[in-house]
């Protein structure tokens, strides 16, 4: 997915979706489609923003062409400190889970279990751009 490369790799720091996250702090983040969490971000924080003004702010969301945003409210979940993990967790993806998906530990090795508690407790999923 190439928003989710953007991201690990610093370029794209707004997740544009259409409502507002509470959620601060780190969150893994799982390509669509796999079952593997790839890196993580912190979510550092989230507004609102108009749509006449999301051409002035490409370089943040890299949303090349604005009028694919269909949203009717716009929200800037604002991204820091992304790290791609060199080896991927596998993670039990439950049915229905699109956005966020509290992660369940319990088959994790050790060494996982400490990797992943010291960081997050979501996983984000599949960067709609």
């Amino acid at each position: 997915n190439a928003n989710l490369i953007l991201i690990l790799n610093g370029t794209k720091t707004w997740e544009i979706r259409g409502a507002p996250t509470s959620c601060r702090g780190p969150v893994f983040l799982a390509e669509s489609g796999k079952k593997a969490l790839v890196g993580r971000v912190t979510i550092v924080d989230c507004f609102e923003i108009f749509h006449d003004e999301l051409p002035c702010f490409v370089t943040q969301h890299c949303i090349a062409d604005c009028s694919l945003v269909r949203y009717a409210r716009v929200f800037a979940w604002v991204l820091e400190q992304a790290e791609r993990f060199e080896t991927p967790f596998a993670y039990a993806h439950q049915p229905g889970a699109v956005v966020w998906l509290r992660l369940k530990l319990c088959e994790r090795s050790s060494f996982e279990r400490q990797q992943l508690t010291d960081t997050a407790e979501f996983v984000a999923h599949k960067c709609k751009w």
